[in-house]
């Protein structure tokens, strides 16, 4: 673990709009429960990864909460949570993502938004949106660039204390581009799936792709930048 920092205050920018996302997902009949990161990008929007919250066929998303800065046993913020018919409402896939298909093809749409009805807002205490991260669509990583990525790794592989409670930041080089997938050396586990990546320009956080495999990420194209200015304006 010589480049991940566990975060002690996470009420402070840009960690307070990174929050833990548990799912219960319902697969021929069983239930089960999943941890994994998504982080607020406006006040009722957050991006996440795709495979967190898509539904399927066989497999649906029946439950989601959202716990802002969560930090062991603390929840300075509360927590939220949406469920059933809601759920479906709340979740936009992106629209050629498919869980069946090759990693090599997902991978290239592993994104999700998750849009807020504003009665789930309200569960949260004490909880105000910060622009802490931006997207936009001019800003391009570049090969070498430093990256960095704060997320809830929940496996214990990285540190023992890493179950999904504790906020973890990393940071890397961008290595490389295939098809809309950026690949770096982000020391992940599972949980840190949906995290942000971003780059710091003049000043900004600006998030240039979601983590969603080990050794790289799902980056934003432009349809992408659409797709969630248009939420933005809509939400």
């Amino acid at each position: 673990m010589e480049k991940v920092s566990i975060i002690k205050d996470t009420t402070v920018a840009p960690y307070r709009s990174v929050c833990r996302l548990q799912t219960q997902r319902v697969s021929t009949g069983l239930k089960r429960n999943f941890t994994s990161t998504a982080f607020f990008i406006g006040r009722n929007l957050l991006l996440t990864a795709g495979h967190n919250v898509f539904s399927g066929a066989f497999s649906k998303v029946t439950y989601f909460a959202l716990t802002p800065a969560i930090n062991g046993a603390v929840m300075p913020f509360g927590d939220l949570s949406v469920s059933g018919v809601e759920v479906s409402a709340a979740v936009h896939c992106h629209p050629s993502y498919r869980m069946g298909h090759r990693n090599v093809k997902r991978r290239q749409f592993d994104l999700a938004a998750i849009v807020l009805p504003d009665h789930a807002l309200m569960q949260l205490k004490g909880w105000q949106f910060h622009q802490d991260f931006v997207v936009d669509k001019q800003v391009q990583p570049e090969k070498g660039e430093r990256i960095f990525s704060a997320g809830y790794p929940a496996e214990g592989l990285l540190h023992p204390s890493f179950d999904g409670s504790i906020l973890a930041l990393d940071n890397s080089v961008v290595h490389g581009f295939d098809r809309n997938f950026l690949f770096h050396d982000l020391d992940t586990e599972t949980g840190n799936s949906g995290s942000p990546v971003w780059v710091e320009r003049d000043g900004k956080r600006i998030v240039v792709a979601i983590h969603t495999f080990g050794g790289g990420a799902t980056m934003l194209s432009d349809a992408d930048h659409e797709r969630i200015a248009l939420l933005l304006r809509t939400a």
